[in-house]
């Protein structure tokens, strides 16, 4: 496919796990700084631009940054990868969880074959990240595969997500699927829709009146340029000529747009976990503590993570929101909610089976007894063999009263009482 496009943009978010608590020193702290026509969009930019909140779990603080960068040394101003950073994750109690995050340039005839090699495609064509010693010994690079880093392993199991921006440059874009493929649609759209799906017409062959569902979430952000958000991919598409407009929706996609989406990539992974610690609540053998501790990871989450406007700009939020309708996170935070007071309703049940069952067992076992040494106090009964004949008539008497309905009724909600059962609901 042959294009006429500005050197296109491509974002990668991989999910990575830590294995030293933070990078050396080589890393700057903060995010990735992005410069246009003498303006630099740097940390206090863009963390000014969101809430205090959003902002702390983003990029930290001075004194506990959560985010740094790298750039490429200039010597390899060719290559296609431009600048790698690293964003922890804190998806509740595992510290180590990370993202890293790959900023690359590649050939317009390149990006959708990229795009579909991140996303693991069967029939997408190999491609290979040049320049495995640009950051010299500390940091290594191997693809494909796996990126590596003496810090850091990648989740390969897990599907990275994809930022795309492309945009023509002396004519209009051209289109992607060719004329006897039957898809009527404009070339931005086509453009759009292949990059935020991440598949060409050999993986997934779009029904030609399916237009209007597959763009339903399309959003244009000016007469000049638009993006679609979908599950693992985001394509933003212009639809003006020149370097200079390029260079401005670079600027936003590589720096409020891609920090817009990493905040929902957190949000979803946080939620996940959390609903990985509500199905295996019930298997737990303490599920009261397993549930003061749901309790606590809920209230965290909606103070750090749950929110849905995260900004004074719409746009900002449109996209934040788009990204929790593709993930369905209001449902599944709506089902995690109402699935921790499932279990706390179930916890206040095996605790008053439990008072019942103790307060039963004590009446059954009380109550022969002190009657036995009510009548040898009145009789004035006080030798030995008195107080043994007393004691085996209440043993009697008990063993009578456990063999009732009620009794055995105790008996029963007393197991849940024991460690063994106490994970039984």
């Amino acid at each position: 496919m042959s294009t006429d496009c500005v050197g296109n943009v491509l974002v990668v978010v991989l999910p990575a796990r830590l294995t030293t608590a933070v990078p050396s020193d080589e890393w700057l702290p903060g995010p990735l700084p992005v410069h246009h026509d003498g303006l630099c969009a740097h940390l206090h930019m863009w963390s000014s631009h969101f809430l205090p909140a959003v902002s702390r779990l983003l990029y930290g603080t001075s004194e506990a940054p959560r985010r740094w960068h790298r750039l490429v040394p200039r010597s390899a101003s060719d290559a296609p990868l431009l600048a790698v950073e690293l964003q922890l994750a804190d998806t509740g109690g595992d510290e180590r969880s990370a993202h890293v995050i790959l900023h690359l340039r590649v050939n317009d005839t390149e990006v959708l074959d990229v795009v579909r090699y991140f996303a693991g495609r069967p029939k997408a064509p190999p491609w290979e990240l040049p320049g495995t010693d640009l950051f010299g010994p500390s940091v290594s690079i191997t693809w494909p595969g796996r990126a590596s880093y003496p810090f850091v392993h990648l989740k390969t199991w897990e599907a990275p997500y994809t930022l795309a921006l492309v945009t023509p440059q002396h004519a209009a874009l051209p289109h992607v699927y060719p004329s006897e493929a039957g898809v009527p649609w404009d070339p931005p759209d086509q453009w759009l829709f292949t990059l935020a799906s991440r598949t060409a017409l050999v993986d997934y062959p779009p029904h030609p009146e399916s237009h209007q569902q597959l763009m339903a979430h399309a959003m244009n952000h000016s007469a000049s340029w638009r993006n679609l958000i979908l599950n693992q991919g985001a394509a933003f598409v212009g639809l003006r000529t020149g370097n200079s407009f390029h260079a401005v929706c670079e600027l936003y996609v590589r720096g409020l747009y891609l920090d817009t989406l990493l905040f929902g990539i957190l949000q979803n992974d946080r939620l996940e976990r959390m609903a990985r610690k509500v199905s295996d609540a019930l298997s737990s053998r303490n599920l009261a503590v397993r549930l003061g501790a749901l309790e606590s990871d809920l209230a965290v989450f909606r103070g750090t993570h749950w929110k849905q406007e995260i900004s004074s700009d719409s746009r900002t939020n449109s996209i934040l929101q788009t990204f929790q309708q593709q993930h369905r996170m209001t449902t599944r935070y709506e089902q995690a909610v109402t699935e921790i007071s499932e279990l706390n309703r179930l916890v206040q049940t095996q605790e008053s089976r439990q008072i019942g069952a103790a307060l039963g067992i004590l009446t059954i076992l009380g109550l022969p007894l002190g009657t036995a040494f009510s009548i040898l106090d009145v009789l004035e009964l006080h030798s030995v063999r008195s107080l043994l004949f007393a004691l085996a008539c209440t043993a009697v008497l008990s063993g009578l009263m456990l063999l009732t309905p009620y009794g055995r009724t105790a008996l029963r909600s007393l197991r849940a009482i024991l460690p063994n059962n106490a994970h039984r609901p």
